[in-house]
């Protein structure tokens, strides 16, 4: 019996396919529309009404020059050369360039009607998925005994053809350039990323100076009971540090599961 047979919409059951993407797409316009409608009219005047205030916003006169430069880098720092550079070309101080440049900043900020629209929707978004779920898993019985959740797991069947024929017959491709895309993602994010960039960006530059707290500072050669300090960073850099441990072992299974999936050509429970 093939694999992906248990997957075929029979006895009443229908299941995903993807054709149902395609459909979704076809929904994209309805959704936008519903979104700025929202937004615009229904949480806008909500907001009102609760008093939310709409700062004005002042827009600094037009210079081209300055304008391509703040799309150029519409967050980030200017540094005195660029300052000077610009002060130079337009026959400015550099108080006026960087006031200019700071102006038109907070006119491109969103203001706290906006962010309140927008929070709106999201959480219009967000219940209504939730209701939608719990509505769907209502009537089922492991929603209130959550012991018959694992109930029968798991059941899956080894497929004795050739894994490439097996592939091309459920037509699953696609499955496995998702797949490996996303295990890409989650690699790069998950294990290099986070352990190699943004754990020793906490440890090194936090406000509280962890590499001088005890028991941290006995990786530095000193030892000083008395510099015992906990704070938030130091919760903060325990849950990422515990996270990046999960990680790793949540990414062996992954791995696992694409090797017997691709080359052995069955997926086994893996036990924890």
């Amino acid at each position: 019996m093939e694999v992906f047979e248990k997957f075929e919409s029979k006895d009443g059951l229908r299941m995903p396919s993807i054709q149902d993407v395609y459909f979704a797409w076809k929904l994209i316009p309805l959704v936008l529309f519903v979104k700025y409608f929202m937004e615009k009219c229904i949480a806008a005047t909500f907001a009102k009404w609760l008093g939310v205030k709409e700062e004005p916003r002042e827009k600094p006169p037009s210079v081209d020059i300055l304008e391509r430069e703040h799309r150029a880098n519409p967050w980030g720092k200017w540094s005195h050369e660029k300052i000077l550079a610009l002060s130079k070309e337009l026959a400015w101080t550099e108080i006026q360039v960087r006031s200019w440049l700071n102006t038109r900043r907070r006119f491109a900020l969103p203001t706290t009607a906006e962010k309140f629209s927008e929070s709106s929707w999201r959480a219009c978004v967000f219940f209504f998925i939730f209701t939608y779920g719990l509505s769907v898993h209502w009537s089922k019985e492991w929603l209130w005994d959550i012991k018959l959740c694992a109930q029968g797991y798991p059941r899956f069947l080894a497929c004795k053809c050739s894994k490439y024929l097996n592939l091309l017959k459920a037509k699953a491709w696609w499955l496995w350039i998702f797949a490996f895309f996303n295990c890409g993602i989650w690699i790069f994010t998950r294990n290099i990323i986070l352990p190699l960039h943004i754990i020793p960006s906490i440890y090194h530059y936090s406000p509280f100076n962890l590499p001088q707290t005890f028991p941290l500072s006995c990786f530095h050669g000193s030892c000083d009971v008395s510099a015992f300090k906990f704070t938030m960073c130091h919760v903060l850099l325990i849950m990422l540090v515990g996270m990046s441990i999960l990680h790793v072992y949540w990414t062996g299974i992954m791995v696992r599961i694409s090797y017997l999936g691709l080359i052995v050509g069955k997926v086994s429970f893996i036990v924890p």
